[in-house]
């Protein structure tokens, strides 16, 4: 169970350079906040714009792979491995 400490809350709003206002569910201190908010000066802010690239890469990525699947199943002359393994049922 937590309980409102209002001496702090004043300390640390002096310490901030600010105030400090209870406000409740009912629009007691809101009132209030609204019309200070309501006085601050008005700043617009810049905006920066962002572009999002789309990866293409993996299209060659893929295609890469799978031309070296190909030549790794077709070309077993070369590999001594896979002469041992006899992946296309070559009889001696």
């Amino acid at each position: 169970m937590t309980k409102l400490n209002e001496e702090n809350l004043l300390k640390v709003a002096s310490a901030g350079q600010g105030i400090f206002i209870r406000a409740s569910n009912s629009n007691t201190g809101l009132d209030f906040i609204f019309d200070e908010i309501a006085k601050m000066e008005k700043v617009e802010f810049g905006t920066k714009m962002f572009t999002d690239y789309e990866d293409r890469f993996y299209y060659f990525v893929l295609l890469a792979f799978a031309i070296l699947l190909l030549e790794f199943l077709t070309l077993n002359r070369s590999n001594r491995i896979l002469k041992s393994l006899n992946l296309f049922g070559e009889k001696s």
